[in-house]
C-alpha cells in the first residue's frame, strides 16, 4: 500500500515538471519575433505608423518590440560640384553634412549623406560621374546644386537650360521619379567675394540668368527649391561666410543654408508620397 502510493507520487511529481516544458515550447521567442531589418528602410518617416504611447502598458518585452520598429534614417543623395563638396572646408563643414545633423536633431532620421561633387565640374560633367558611379537608392531625398561652372567658363543661358533639363531629370530619376523628393538649392553669387569682386556686376547679372532657368524648371517639374543666393551676397560685408580661399562659402556660410534648407528637405521627406 505504502509503495503503491509511493508511485503514485511520483507520477504526479513527474507531470508537473513536464508542463512547463511544453509551455515553453508554444510560447513565442521574443527573438524570433524582433526582425533584423525594417521593412521601412529607404521610406519616408512618416510611412512608418508612430508608436501609441497608450499601448506600452511599461512591459519590458512590448518595449523591446516597439523599438526594433523605430523608424530606420533614410538614404539620401546630394549631387552638385565646389559647393557641394564643401571645397576649403573640412568635411563636417559642408553644407549636406550640416543639414543631416539638423534633420536628425529635429526628428527626421536620415543617413550621411551620399556626395558624388568635385571641384570645378559643370552640368555636364556631373551628370557623366553620376552615370559612372550609378548610386544605387532607393534614395528618399536628391539634392541638386550645379551650373556655376557652366557660368564661369563662359556659357550662355540656353545652353544651361538645356543642360540643367538633364540633370533635374537624373535627380528625379534617383528619387524614384519623385520629383517632391527633390531638393534644388540656387547657385550662390561668386562676384560677392574678394576672388569674384572685381567683376561683379556682370558675375551677378549672369547668375541671376542663371537661377531664373533653374528656379522655374524646378517649379514647373514640383520639386523643392531653396534660394541661398542672397545669403552668399553677404559675403564682403561679413568675411566669416568666405572660406579661406578667397572664393568659395564658409562652414559659417553652409550651416546658413542648411538652416535655409532644414525646412525645405522636411517637406520633401515628410510630405511626399
Amino acid at each position: 500500500m505504502i509503495r503503491a502510493g509511493l508511485v503514485a507520487l511520483l507520477l504526479v511529481c513527474w507531470g508537473c515538471s513536464a508542463a512547463p516544458a511544453e509551455l515553453d515550447a508554444q510560447a513565442p521567442d521574443p527573438v524570433a519575433r524582433t526582425p533584423d531589418a525594417s521593412p521601412h528602410d529607404g521610406l519616408s518617416p512618416d510611412a512608418v505608423p508612430p508608436r501609441d504611447a497608450a499601448s506600452d502598458g511599461g512591459a519590458p518585452f512590448d518595449l523591446a518590440v516597439q523599438d526594433a520598429q523605430a523608424v530606420v534614417p533614410v538614404a539620401w543623395l546630394a549631387l552638385g560640384d565646389s559647393y557641394t563638396i564643401g571645397e576649403s572646408v573640412p568635411a563636417e563643414g559642408r553644407w549636406p553634412v550640416q543639414l543631416a545633423e539638423r534633420l536628425n536633431a529635429a526628428g527626421v532620421p536620415v543617413r550621411p549623406p551620399q556626395i558624388i561633387a568635385r571641384t570645378g565640374w559643370s552640368v555636364a560633367q556631373l551628370l557623366a560621374a553620376v552615370a559612372a558611379e550609378d548610386p544605387r537608392g532607393p534614395f528618399a531625398m536628391v539634392t541638386l546644386l550645379i551650373g556655376v561652372n557652366d557660368q564661369f567658363r563662359g556659357g550662355t543661358a540656353e545652353a544651361y537650360t538645356e543642360a540643367f533639363t538633364g540633370a533635374l531629370a537624373e535627380a528625379i530619376g534617383r528619387a524614384g521619379g519623385r520629383a517632391c523628393r527633390v531638393v534644388v538649392l540656387s547657385i550662390p553669387d561668386y562676384g560677392y567675394t574678394p576672388f569674384g569682386a572685381r567683376d561683379q556686376a556682370r558675375t551677378s547679372a549672369a547668375l541671376d540668368a542663371f537661377n531664373a532657368i533653374n528656379r522655374a524648371q524646378t517649379a514647373a517639374a514640383g520639386a523643392h527649391y531653396v534660394d541661398v543666393t542672397p545669403i552668399s551676397r553677404r559675403g564682403l560685408a561679413e568675411p566669416a561666410l568666405v572660406a579661406a580661399d578667397g572664393l568659395h562659402p564658409s562652414t559659417a556660410q553652409y550651416a546658413e543654408w542648411a538652416a535655409a534648407a532644414l525646412p525645405v528637405a522636411q517637406e520633401a521627406l515628410r510630405s511626399c508620397p
